[in-house]
């Protein structure tokens, strides 16, 4: 078993198994989140007052609705990233999950339905993601004129830096182990065309 800071790798000859604690990894999105409702409650509190104090309180009405929305989902949000989650990989299964408050149950894949397991910068026709992010892809589905693609996002509140240590950790693995899935790098589009 090796450990870095927050990450734990169990590896075994036919098993990897990651996990961490989030409470360790506090990123930029947690920060934001705890900031932003620290502003958002009150204000919203007070556009609820002013529903009853106002002349004209349809402005208000609709603050209040979406205003309590953002301020129960807020902590909601907050309370998944205290909890702790793991990934796991052999030669036919991925699965994933977490354990603690608001935690989302187990799910697992057979490889054969993953397209490939994607980190960094996923970029689709109309635009690009602003965070990095670790995710595994199920092959595209076809929805008449549209086309969807089955993803499943992991390690959401860990840091850039901790979801490229597991994707470059997963990627030795399966390579070593000459296990059947695609690894994929997705750089941050600088907005340049080569």
């Amino acid at each position: 078993m090796m450990t870095t800071d927050a990450i734990h790798f169990d590896e075994t000859p036919d098993r990897l198994r990651v996990s961490w604690d989030n409470r360790r990894t506090r990123s930029f999105m947690f920060w934001f989140l705890v900031l932003f409702w620290i502003i958002w409650a009150p204000m919203t509190c007070g556009a609820t007052a002013m529903i009853f104090r106002s002349d004209s309180p349809v402005f208000f009405m609709v603050w209040s609705v979406f205003g309590w929305v953002l301020t129960i989902g807020i902590p909601a949000k907050v309370f998944q990233s205290c909890r702790n989650e793991w990934i796991e990989l052999d030669a036919q299964v991925i699965s994933w999950g977490g354990k603690g408050l608001l935690a989302a149950k187990k799910e697992s894949l057979p490889l054969s339905r993953v397209a490939e397991l994607g980190f960094g910068h996923y970029s689709e026709p109309v635009d690009e993601e602003t965070i990095a992010t670790l995710s595994i892809f199920e092959p595209p589905v076809d929805l008449g004129r549209l086309r969807h693609r089955p993803r499943h996002l992991l390690g959401y509140w860990l840091p850039e830096r901790e979801k490229k240590v597991i994707f470059e950790r997963i990627r030795d693995f399966v390579s070593r182990r000459e296990i059947e899935l695609k690894t994929t790098y997705y750089p941050r589009y600088n907005g340049m065309l080569e």
